[in-house]
């Protein structure tokens, strides 16, 4: 999966326009919940076969 496709995924589970999701966007705000969080760490897990703890995901201020 390339970046692109993984931004396309991220964006649905957002529920924000893809154009928003540029490498400063930052992950706060009421769009970043547990539920969100959960939906990328199952993202990244699948996508690139990675096990992503939910701590380290929460420590992320950017999305670069």
């Amino acid at each position: 999966m390339d970046k692109e496709s993984f931004l396309e995924e991220l964006a649905e589970v957002l529920e924000l326009d893809l154009e928003e999701l540029q490498d400063d966007f930052e992950l706060s705000g009421d769009f970043w919940d547990s539920l969100a969080m959960i939906s990328t760490i199952a993202i990244i897990d699948e996508r690139f076969n990675i096990i992503l703890d939910g701590d380290k995901l929460q420590e992320c201020r950017t999305l670069g």
